[in-house]
């Protein structure tokens, strides 16, 4: 049997268990969580980093980000599970090495159904070179380029 707790998160609280399984969690609390119910004690975005050696940067996520992240869909980290799948970070982490959190949840989002992404994103003004690369070979080059073009982003080439 689980115990009840005040779970807090972003100034709301709420009653549940305080061993709640993961998909059932806020997205927005357990992404950045330093501690969670697994058993290696990291966030469900740590350990798919580490599992997939993706090297991200845990930042605070401000909320009209959040907001993008739930209007797209992803509110439980079962939503998130749902868009990455092994096969989906496989082919991300061929093109990405390093992200910060926020880039990495937008990267998945965009690549799972890119059309929804645009149609709910909060504007941002560039993408890297290797994120366009992964959405082109998915989505192919025209698509990408015209979205694009169509929301004033420009690909940013790495720096050597």
């Amino acid at each position: 049997m689980f115990s009840q707790a005040r779970l807090t998160c972003n100034g709301f609280a709420r009653l549940g268990p305080l061993y709640s399984p993961p998909s059932r969690l806020f997205l927005d609390c357990y992404l950045t969580s330093r501690t969670s119910p697994l058993s290696s004690k990291r966030g469900y975005a740590r350990e798919l980093a580490e599992r997939h050696d993706i090297h991200l940067e845990f930042i605070e996520i401000p909320d009209d980000v959040i907001s993008e992240f739930k209007a797209f869909g992803l509110s439980k980290i079962g939503d998130l599970k749902l868009i990455a799948d092994d096969e989906t970070l496989r082919e991300v982490r061929s093109f990405i090495e390093r992200e910060s959190l926020i880039g990495f949840v937008r990267t998945l989002m965009m690549y799972h159904d890119i059309d929804r992404y645009f149609a709910v994103w909060k504007p941002w003004s560039s993408l890297d070179n290797p994120t366009a690369l992964l959405l082109e070979k998915k989505f192919g080059r025209k698509k990408v380029n015209d979205l694009l073009s169509e929301h004033e982003i420009e690909i940013i080439q790495e720096e050597e």
